[in-house]
């Protein structure tokens, strides 16, 4: 059974399953980490294409470099193992970069017979990790998700970033194990549910 967003609290931990309502989506952003000099870089989608190319372009250029200056005699595996410790020395041997989004979430609420909703939702800010192109063009504003293996925490006040006024509040992270099932308007309705955006 999904559990509503207003049942979950800062300290919660992992939750199996969360029902929520998508209020607001940022654009995608890429995180690059694992490089050479440790950091972790953040770029949007036209400096990550960039990026990629230039990272290939730079790939290519050491492993001809590489090749060339094998010895006589040597085998295809040494040349192999060559090439890849060398790549490995320059950072060059593989790159790691994932989509994430940031979502602005709030829950669904009981109806009442007159169509009035009950009480408070709950929101969140929402952050997915390792997201594919086929989810991204199919969260949008507006419609209703049960999401498996959410982690939530306590977002300090002192938080900055999209969606963070500054005030604490509840954020929660889903990665590469989540699953992703939209609930449509009749079912919602079938179990006497509504989304409620906070105002």
């Amino acid at each position: 059974v999904a559990v509503r967003l207003r049942n979950v609290t800062p300290d919660g931990g992992l939750v199996s399953k969360l029902l929520v309502f998508v209020e607001r989506v940022s654009p995608p952003i890429w995180i690059e980490n694992g490089r050479s000099d440790g950091k972790v870089v953040h770029r949007n989608e036209t400096a990550e294409v960039k990026a990629q190319r230039r990272w290939d372009d730079a790939r290519s250029v050491a492993v001809e470099k590489i090749a060339h200056r094998g010895e006589n005699g040597e085998t295809f595996d040494e040349t192999e193992d060559r090439v890849r410790e060398a790549l490995t020395e320059n950072g060059l041997l593989e790159r790691r970069s994932s989509r994430s989004m940031k979502l602005q979430v709030s829950g669904v609420t009981p109806c009442q017979k007159n169509g009035q909703r009950n009480g408070w939702t709950g929101a969140a800010l929402l952050t997915a990790y390792e997201v594919d192109a086929d989810a991204i063009s199919a969260i949008e504003e507006g419609t209703v998700w049960e999401i498996t293996d959410v982690s939530c925490r306590g977002r300090s006040s002192s938080g900055g970033g999209v969606f963070n006024s500054g005030a604490p509040g509840l954020e929660l992270t889903v990665g590469r194990r989540s699953s992703w099932r939209r609930v449509s308007a009749s079912a919602l309705q079938r179990g006497n549910l509504a989304p409620s955006p906070v105002p």
